[in-house]
């Protein structure tokens, strides 16, 4: 009999890390865009919600497109 899968492993753990990283990341830009747009831009607060929604999306049709192209030239490459 097999013993139990192991959840936490080191390149579990890394692997969280990383992406929880990677998110925060995202969000803090997508909080940033908006101040920035207001305050230096001098951006009504529409247009600068505007400016993060157009981020969102980007963000969001980057990840579609790039996935498609890992897949197409392979995680080894």
């Amino acid at each position: 009999m097999m013993g139990k899968p192991i959840l936490w492993t080191k390149d579990y753990l890394i692997d969280t890390i990383e992406n929880f990283i990677i998110y925060l990341v995202f969000y803090l830009l997508t909080v940033i865009i908006v101040d920035y747009a207001m305050d230096n831009l001098q951006a009504s607060p529409s247009e600068a919600g505007f400016a993060a929604g157009i981020f969102i999306v980007a963000g969001l049709f980057g990840r579609i497109f790039a996935g498609r192209s890992i897949a197409q030239v392979g995680l080894k490459r």
